[in-house]
Protein backbone atom coordinates (compact mmCIF):
# COMPACT_ATOMS: atom_id res chain seq x y z
CA UNK A 1 0.00 0.00 0.00
CA UNK A 2 3.23 2.42 0.62
CA UNK A 3 4.74 1.75 -2.87
CA UNK A 4 0.65 2.40 -4.63
CA UNK A 5 0.58 6.00 -2.05
CA UNK A 6 4.16 6.61 -3.13
CA UNK A 7 3.39 6.45 -6.89
CA UNK A 8 0.12 8.47 -6.42
CA UNK A 9 2.80 11.71 -5.77
CA UNK A 10 5.70 10.11 -8.36
CA UNK A 11 8.00 8.91 -5.54
CA UNK A 12 9.20 5.25 -6.01
CA UNK A 13 11.56 2.93 -3.90
CA UNK A 14 14.35 1.43 -5.32
CA UNK A 15 15.89 -2.52 -5.25
CA UNK A 16 17.67 -0.70 -1.66
CA UNK A 17 14.42 1.03 -0.36
CA UNK A 18 16.59 4.14 -1.37
CA UNK A 19 13.52 6.73 -2.45
CA UNK A 20 13.67 7.73 -5.80
CA UNK A 21 11.89 10.59 -7.66
CA UNK A 22 12.05 8.28 -11.21
CA UNK A 23 10.09 5.32 -11.60
CA UNK A 24 12.48 2.46 -11.63
CA UNK A 25 11.29 1.35 -15.01
CA UNK A 26 11.54 4.10 -16.44
CA UNK A 27 15.10 4.50 -15.09
CA UNK A 28 16.17 1.16 -16.53
CA UNK A 29 14.83 2.46 -20.19
CA UNK A 30 16.79 5.40 -19.29
CA UNK A 31 20.05 3.38 -18.58
CA UNK A 32 19.43 0.86 -21.62
CA UNK A 33 19.16 4.15 -23.77
CA UNK A 34 22.44 6.14 -22.75
CA UNK A 35 23.97 2.96 -23.35
CA UNK A 36 22.73 2.39 -26.87
CA UNK A 37 23.13 5.88 -27.49
CA UNK A 38 27.04 5.53 -26.21
CA UNK A 39 27.24 2.57 -28.40
CA UNK A 40 25.83 4.52 -31.37
CA UNK A 41 27.99 7.24 -31.21
CA UNK A 42 31.04 4.42 -31.06
CA UNK A 43 30.26 2.84 -33.83
CA UNK A 44 29.66 6.09 -35.80
CA UNK A 45 32.97 7.38 -34.62
CA UNK A 46 34.71 4.10 -35.63
CA UNK A 47 32.62 4.14 -38.96
CA UNK A 48 33.70 7.78 -39.60
CA UNK A 49 37.62 6.96 -38.96
CA UNK A 50 36.97 3.84 -41.27
CA UNK A 51 35.79 6.83 -43.81
CA UNK A 52 38.94 8.88 -43.05
CA UNK A 53 40.96 6.00 -44.10
CA UNK A 54 39.31 5.05 -47.16
CA UNK A 55 39.16 8.62 -48.24
CA UNK A 56 42.99 8.76 -47.30
CA UNK A 57 43.57 5.63 -49.37
CA UNK A 58 41.83 6.42 -52.58
CA UNK A 59 43.37 10.19 -52.18
CA UNK A 60 46.61 8.62 -52.32
CA UNK A 61 45.60 5.93 -55.33
CA UNK A 62 44.34 8.82 -56.83
CA UNK A 63 47.94 10.24 -56.53
CA UNK A 64 49.46 7.16 -57.90
CA UNK A 65 47.08 7.05 -60.95
CA UNK A 66 47.90 10.36 -62.05
CA UNK A 67 51.64 9.39 -61.26
CA UNK A 68 51.20 7.39 -63.67
CA UNK A 69 48.88 9.04 -65.82
CA UNK A 70 51.42 11.46 -66.25
CA UNK A 71 54.58 9.32 -66.68
CA UNK A 72 52.53 7.60 -69.78
CA UNK A 73 51.74 10.83 -71.13
CA UNK A 74 55.46 11.84 -71.06
CA UNK A 75 56.36 8.33 -72.25
CA UNK A 76 53.94 8.62 -75.32
CA UNK A 77 55.09 11.81 -75.88
CA UNK A 78 59.18 10.68 -75.73
CA UNK A 79 57.85 8.05 -78.21
CA UNK A 80 56.00 10.68 -80.90
CA UNK A 81 59.67 12.57 -80.41
CA UNK A 82 61.81 9.93 -80.92
CA UNK A 83 59.27 8.44 -83.94
CA UNK A 84 59.80 11.52 -85.48
CA UNK A 85 63.17 12.31 -84.84
CA UNK A 86 63.89 9.42 -86.65
CA UNK A 87 62.07 9.51 -89.66
CA UNK A 88 63.38 13.41 -89.60
CA UNK A 89 67.34 11.44 -90.05
CA UNK A 90 66.05 8.97 -92.14
CA UNK A 91 64.62 11.13 -94.77
CA UNK A 92 68.11 13.42 -94.08
CA UNK A 93 70.04 10.42 -94.80
CA UNK A 94 68.15 9.52 -97.70
CA UNK A 95 68.72 12.99 -99.67
CA UNK A 96 72.35 12.87 -98.50
CA UNK A 97 72.14 9.42 -100.40
CA UNK A 98 70.53 10.82 -103.45
CA UNK A 99 73.23 13.54 -103.05
CA UNK A 100 76.34 11.31 -102.89
CA UNK A 101 74.32 8.95 -105.75
CA UNK A 102 74.52 11.64 -108.21
CA UNK A 103 77.83 12.95 -107.21
CA UNK A 104 78.52 9.44 -107.84
CA UNK A 105 77.31 9.79 -111.54
CA UNK A 106 78.91 13.01 -112.14
CA UNK A 107 82.35 12.13 -110.97
CA UNK A 108 81.92 9.34 -113.24
CA UNK A 109 80.71 11.11 -116.19
CA UNK A 110 83.65 13.23 -115.53
CA UNK A 111 85.78 10.20 -115.39
CA UNK A 112 85.04 8.58 -118.69
CA UNK A 113 85.15 11.71 -119.95
CA UNK A 114 88.74 12.67 -118.77
CA UNK A 115 89.52 9.04 -119.92
CA UNK A 116 88.15 9.99 -123.16
CA UNK A 117 89.99 12.61 -123.54
CA UNK A 118 93.10 10.53 -121.85
CA UNK A 119 92.84 8.34 -125.13
CA UNK A 120 92.80 10.72 -127.20
CA UNK A 121 95.69 12.68 -125.87
CA UNK A 122 97.65 9.46 -125.95
CA UNK A 123 96.46 8.43 -129.69
CA UNK A 124 97.73 12.23 -130.45
CA UNK A 125 101.45 11.70 -128.80
CA UNK A 126 101.68 8.45 -130.41
CA UNK A 127 100.82 10.37 -133.94
CA UNK A 128 102.91 13.34 -133.17
CA UNK A 129 105.77 10.56 -131.78
CA UNK A 130 105.50 8.30 -134.58
CA UNK A 131 105.37 11.35 -137.63
CA UNK A 132 109.33 12.54 -135.87
CA UNK A 133 110.53 8.84 -135.69
CA UNK A 134 109.87 8.89 -139.59
CA UNK A 135 112.38 9.90 -141.36
CA UNK A 136 111.60 12.84 -144.41
CA UNK A 137 111.80 11.27 -147.17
Amino acid sequence: MADRYLSSVNLYLDELNKLRLLNPETGHQSENLNFEVSSFIEKNEKIRRLIEDIEGMFTKFAEKVELQKFQAINARNLTKDFALHQSKNKQRLEMLIKLKRAELERLRKENENLQHESDKQQEMIRKLIGDYSMPNV
